[in-house]
């Protein structure tokens, strides 16, 4: 967890830079995430698990449905 926590720390000041490119490429009306905000939001809830995860000492599981 701390490498991941740490490239987490690297990348939240940072979070608005790839709003554009998103905008182009990124975005799809009909998808689950369709703005910037959604997609910002969604890091960052990623990147606070994963620093209460690293800050209790515990790992992370990804699973996919």
């Amino acid at each position: 967890m701390p490498l991941i926590a740490g490239w987490w720390r690297q990348a939240a000041p940072q979070l608005d830079v790839p709003r554009e490119p998103f905008t182009q490429h990124a975005a799809e009306p009909d998808g689950w995430i369709t703005t910037f905000e959604s997609f910002a939001n969604l890091l960052t809830d990623w990147g606070e698990a994963v620093t209460e995860a690293e800050r209790r000492g515990w790992g992370i599981v990804g699973l996919r449905c």
